[in-house]
């Protein structure tokens, strides 16, 4: 775990030149929704999407999955 938060991508993520969807937890208690905003936000034309939920990847039984599937 040491190692994802010691990850800096924001020299190489303007550089990504695909489309990108970017999902996640508005409430993820490990991966602030900040993060996932400023990553979005270096990508080119990338989307984000937040997942109301509190888990890092939704659960089937959660109302983020249908919205997980549909944008996906």
């Amino acid at each position: 775990m040491k190692e994802v938060f010691d990850i800096d991508l924001r020299d190489v993520a303007p550089r990504v030149g695909c489309p990108t969807l970017i999902f996640h937890a508005m409430d993820d208690p490990c991966f602030p929704f900040a993060e996932g905003s400023l990553l979005a936000s270096l990508i080119p034309d990338a989307r984000l999407v937040p997942l109301p939920s509190r888990n890092h990847l939704p659960f089937e039984t959660e109302a983020a999955w249908p919205m997980f599937l549909a944008e996906l």
